[in-house]
C-alpha cells in the first residue's frame, strides 16, 4: 500500500496554470495583508501619540515611529517601533532615580538617568535631595497592536481567500 496520493489533472491548462502560479500568489497576498497592517498599525501609535496616550510636547518620538518591512526567501516580517531613547520608560513604565542637587536628564541606550550638573551657575538653581521618579506605564506600541489584531488577522484572511477563488492576489 501506498503512502502517497498521486492527483492528475488532464488537459486541463487553466487549472494547471493557476495551480502553479498559487505559491508566487500566496507571497503577494502576504506582502500586501503584511504592508496594509503594518502602515495601520503606525498610524494607530501615532494617534496614540498625538494625545490618547502621552501629551505632545515636541513631536519627536511620534516623528520617530516608522515601520521597516523585511522579506526573506520565505518569509514576511514587518515592525513598528521607535529608537527614541526614552520611548521604553513610557511603553513600559518604570523609576528614575534623581541623584539629588540641581541635574539633567540624559537617555543612555534604553535607560533614563539623570547626571550631577557641573554649570558654575547651577548654585542660582534650586537643590533637590535625591529621590525616584516613578513613570506609569503608557503603552502605545503593545496596546496598539493588542487593539489592530483582529483587523490584522481579517487582512490575512481576506487576501488568503481572494488567492484561494481567484489563483491570484488582488
Amino acid at each position: 500500500m501506498s503512502d502517497f496520493v498521486t492527483v492528475t489533472v488532464l488537459g486541463d491548462k487553466q487549472t494547471i496554470a493557476r495551480l502553479r502560479a498559487t505559491p508566487a500568489a500566496v507571497m503577494d497576498a502576504l506582502r500586501k495583508a503584511t504592508a496594509t497592517s503594518a502602515f495601520a498599525l503606525e498610524a494607530r501609535v501615532k494617534r496614540k501619540l498625538s494625545g490618547d496616550v502621552l501629551k505632545v510636547r515636541s513631536g519627536n518620538l511620534r516623528s520617530s515611529v516608522n515601520t521597516q518591512i523585511t522579506e526573506g526567501t520565505n518569509s514576511i516580517r514587518a515592525s513598528v517601533g521607535t529608537g527614541v531613547k526614552y520611548a521604553a520608560i513610557h511603553e513600559y513604565g518604570g523609576t528614575i532615580k534623581h541623584p539629588g542637587g540641581t541635574a539633567y536628564f540624559v537617555g543612555v541606550g534604553n535607560l533614563a538617568v539623570f547626571v550631577a550638573n557641573r554649570n558654575p551657575l547651577s548654585n542660582k538653581l534650586p537643590r533637590t535631595k535625591p529621590h525616584d521618579i516613578p513613570m506609569p506605564e503608557r503603552s502605545f506600541l503593545r496596546s496598539s497592536l493588542r487593539e489592530e489584531k483582529d483587523a490584522i488577522r481579517d487582512r490575512y484572511k481576506r487576501e488568503l481567500v481572494k488567492v484561494l477563488k481567484t489563483g491570484k492576489a488582488a
